[in-house]
């Protein structure tokens, strides 16, 4: 196709339009991993213990955001379907995600306030490690709540293809943390040396300052009269769209925090070390993430274009079939990256020779896995468009903890664990979750052409 737009409205399939929208979007996500690996970096250059510490409660913090993840997908997904139908119904999906993702927060830091030692305990059996996990854990989940803002607003500025506004917000925000980490950790211009913990303020700070910005670009989203008429039915609406992937995404987080538990018990550098790669390899994905998720927004308008008028079916494919290749010719680049410099970047992100040696033959074993994360992302995002959140969350789960994990403590017990052979097991679970999402989306493409077929079909009948 040579138009940008189809007849119906939805964008013509295009690398470039693709492009367009997946940048800022992985801008902002970069920002936010870079901000982990900027934190990560001056810990690591601060002491072991820190590092190791920030690693075990960062990891429960994730399974927190997680939760967070369903209101977010599913948010951007409707204002996508609706903003230039019916602008107001947009505005009324996120006015029930801000609801439905503030309420989560708030439970999040009532529960670590009340249980955070006990909660990095389970990361964790060294005293050490869970007295500076825990505190650093408590302070960090006082941003839970501005957080839970940002990714509400975050899905309506995507969804409304219109990404770089959340994106100059988590930028300013993301380079005042930084900062403030640096200036807290290690006690530079006057201001107290806080170590671990001036990580978590430094945070804290920067992103509550940097959700009050974006809450203030974002005034036009509330209006006083769309607010009051949301109801029960809206309520519930919302947490049917949204509650498979924030019970898959948080039972993955769960699932890598009980992976990253089993490697603590090989050792403290050895759990220093799988903190640097996991760290490593988040942000490295983003970029891919970012194409998923502009994936979702396109199939998601080329989806209901199909199911309303029942031309150009070859739109969903088409926009999959190119979000497939610019993944995947993005992280072969980066694999052969992580190939040609090990020791440079492992040098850059710590100084601890155990750190280093410990890291070193696990980086070469997750280069390659990177290729098969980019593939299920991407084919992940694209059934989300097509609201197979279920069957995503069924397979996802399934392979986590109906594979990976038991197979990892198995080796745990019998003592013939190691990081190389739980990254290894941890590739086959990527290549299995490839394969069986792909099979779902090309069983669900051939039979939502099939279905919207035949109906369009018995309507020309009887016309």
């Amino acid at each position: 196709m040579t138009s940008e737009l189809t007849n119906g409205g939805a964008h013509a399939p295009s690398a470039r339009q693709l492009t367009k929208l997946a940048l800022p979007i992985a801008a902002g996500m970069l920002s936010l991993s870079l901000l982990s690996l900027v934190e990560t970096i001056i810990l690591g250059h601060y002491n072991q213990v820190a590092l190791a510490a920030s690693g075990a409660a960062n990891y429960v913090f994730f399974i927190f955001l997680s939760a967070f993840a369903g209101f977010a997908i599913s948010a951007q997904t409707q204002v996508a379907r609706y903003i230039d139908s019916d602008p107001q119904k947009a505005r009324r999906f996120v006015h029930i995600c801000i609801f439905q993702i503030t309420s989560c927060a708030l439970l999040i830091l009532g529960a670590v306030s009340l249980f955070k030692t006990e909660i990095i305990a389970f990361q964790v059996n060294d005293p050490v490690l869970i007295e500076a996990g825990s505190i650093y854990l408590q302070i960090k989940t006082f941003s839970v709540l501005p957080i839970a803002l940002l990714m509400s607003m975050r899905g309506y500025w995507h969804g409304a293809n219109k990404p770089k506004v959340f994106l100059l917000c988590l930028l300013a925000s993301h380079i005042g943390s930084g900062v403030l980490c640096y200036l807290l950790v290690n006690g530079e211009l006057g201001l107290p040396e806080l170590g671990l913990n001036g990580a978590a303020v430094g945070n804290l700070i920067s992103i509550t300052v940097g959700t009050l910005i974006l809450l203030l670009l974002s005034r036009h989203l509330f209006v006083k009269q769309e607010i009051q008429r949301i109801s029960l039915s809206e309520l519930k609406t919302g947490w049917h769209l949204a509650w498979p992937t924030s019970l898959q995404q948080t039972i993955f987080a769960i699932g890598t925090a009980a992976f990253m538990a089993i490697i603590g018990r090989l050792g403290v550098s050895e759990l220093a070390a799988a903190h640097l790669l996991i760290t490593l390899s988040l942000i490295l994905i983003l970029p891919i993430v970012g194409i998923g998720m502009a994936a979702t927004t396109f199939i998601s308008q080329s989806y209901s274009q199909f199911q309303a008028t029942g031309q150009h079916p070859e739109l969903s494919t088409d926009w999959y079939r190119i979000a497939i290749q610019i993944a995947g010719g993005l992280v072969a680049m980066i694999s052969l990256g992580l190939y040609a410099f090990p020791n440079e970047i492992l040098q850059t992100l710590t100084d601890e020779p155990d750190v280093i040696d410990a890291a070193f033959i696990p980086l070469l074993v997750l280069a390659p896995s990177l290729l098969l994360e980019a593939f299920a992302i991407t084919t992940k995002q694209s059934l989300y468009a097509i609201r197979q959140n279920k069957a995503v969350m069924k397979v996802l789960v399934f392979t986590q903890w109906g594979v990976l994990l038991p197979s990892m403590l198995v080796l745990h017990l019998t003592e013939n664990g190691s990081l190389e052979l739980y990254l290894l097991m941890h590739a086959g679970q990527r290549a299995v979750n490839s394969i069986w999402l792909y099979s779902i989306w090309r069983r669900e493409h051939k039979r939502n052409h099939h279905s919207v077929s035949l109906d369009h079909l018995d309507m020309h009948k009887i016309n």
